[in-house]
C-alpha cells in the first residue's frame, strides 16, 4: 500500500514538475483554448516540455500536491525513524544484525537488500519534497484558491 501511495506522490511531483515550468498561471493571459495541450521540442539531449493548463486543473494539481508532501513526509519520518519504529532503516538493520547473529545468512541477505532499497528510497523522497515544495512556492502559492 505504502508502495503505492509513494509511485502515485511520485508521479505527481513529475506532473507538477511539468507544471511548474509555466509560471504564467499567476498573471492573467489569454489562453488558447479551454483545454489543455502539450508541446514537445527536442534538441540533442535536451526534452522541453510546455503544457498549458486551465486554472482548474492547476488548482487540483496543487490541493492533490498537498496531500501528497503529507504521505512523503510521513513515509520520510517511519524510513528515518528509530529501531523501534517498525519498517525504518535502523529497525530492518537491527532485524539483518539478529539474523546474522543467528546463523540465518540468506535471511539476512534479504534484509540487507531491503536497508539498500530503502536508503535508496529515502535520497528519492528528499528530492521529490523539495519538488513539491518549490512547485507549491512557485505555483501554487501565486492561483486563487479552488471554489
Amino acid at each position: 500500500m505504502r508502495t503505492t501511495h509513494t509511485l502515485a506522490a511520485l508521479a505527481l511531483a513529475g506532473t507538477l514538475a511539468v507544471a511548474g515550468a509555466a509560471p504564467a498561471w499567476a498573471a492573467p493571459a489569454p489562453s488558447p483554448s479551454p483545454s489543455s495541450h502539450t508541446q514537445v521540442s527536442v534538441s540533442g539531449d535536451q526534452v522541453t516540455i510546455t503544457r498549458t493548463l486551465s486554472l482548474a486543473e492547476v488548482q487540483q494539481a496543487c490541493a492533490r500536491a498537498a496531500k501528497a508532501q503529507q504521505r512523503l513526509t510521513a513515509l520520510q519520518n517511519t524510513i528515518t525513524g528509530s529501531a523501534s519504529t517498525k519498517g525504518s532503516i535502523a529497525w530492518l538493520q537491527a532485524k539483518e544484525q539478529a539474523a546474522r547473529a543467528a546463523g540465518h545468512t540468506v535471511q539476512a541477505d534479504r534484509i540487507a537488500t531491503r536497508v539498500d532499497r530503502r536508503t535508496t528510497r529515502e535520497a528519492e523522497i528528499v528530492k521529490r519534497l523539495a519538488a513539491l515544495s518549490a512547485r507549491q512556492s512557485n505555483v501554487c502559492s501565486q492561483i486563487p484558491a479552488a471554489s
